[in-house]
């Protein structure tokens, strides 16, 4: 019984990301979403709304990175991720900002499992990714919450800005749990 209450719960909070409107039902719906991976990540989603400026900063600091790095290789793309980011960001285009970022992580991400190496790899599809257990366990629920805003169509991207930030804050957060997965090492 308490399973069924588990996933009935997880249902209804990943439907308020996708569609509630109202700022307090959609942030506690993330934030519940954000605890079922660790109880940290939900802490940390509320400290990223609270601190000012920070979602912000997250999205403008990838140009800066870009002059910083020295790897020309990396160089080239992190540039490229700060001009682009901080285009959709001042734009508010927002899809196309989970888009950009959901590329980033999926490059990195096909590299790290070893994708291309793969004997069915040009016959694997998105939800082989999740049927065969190719996206890790431990990063399944972030690689989740960045790809499904970006591949259902019943996303809603015309909420109001605080509940745009929410959805930026929690693709932060997701960005940032499944980057140090991949450095853990």
């Amino acid at each position: 019984m308490k399973k069924e209450k588990d996933i009935k719960k997880f249902d209804d909070d990943f439907k308020k990301y996708f569609e509630e409107k109202d700022v307090v039902l959609h942030e506690e719906a993330v934030a519940d979403l954000l605890d079922e991976i660790d109880i940290d990540l939900g802490d940390a989603f509320i400290d990223l709304l609270d601190e000012e400026g920070a979602i912000e900063n997250f999205f403008l600091m990838w140009e800066r990175a870009g002059e910083l790095e020295k790897d020309p290789h990396e160089k080239k793309h992190i540039q490229k991720l700060g001009k682009l980011s901080k285009e959709y960001f001042n734009k508010k285009e927002y899809k196309k900002l989970y888009e950009l970022f959901f590329d980033t992580m999926f490059h990195n991400f096909a590299n790290y499992v070893k994708l291309r190496d793969r004997k069915d790899f040009d016959k694997i599809t998105d939800l082989d990714l999740y049927d065969k257990s190719v996206v890790p366990p431990e990063i399944f629920l972030q690689y989740f919450l960045m790809e499904s805003p970006i591949k259902m169509k019943h996303f809603d991207w015309e909420r109001s800005e605080d509940v745009m930030m929410q959805n930026l804050a929690c693709l932060i957060i997701c960005f940032g749990d499944i980057y140090e997965f991949f450095n853990i090492d």
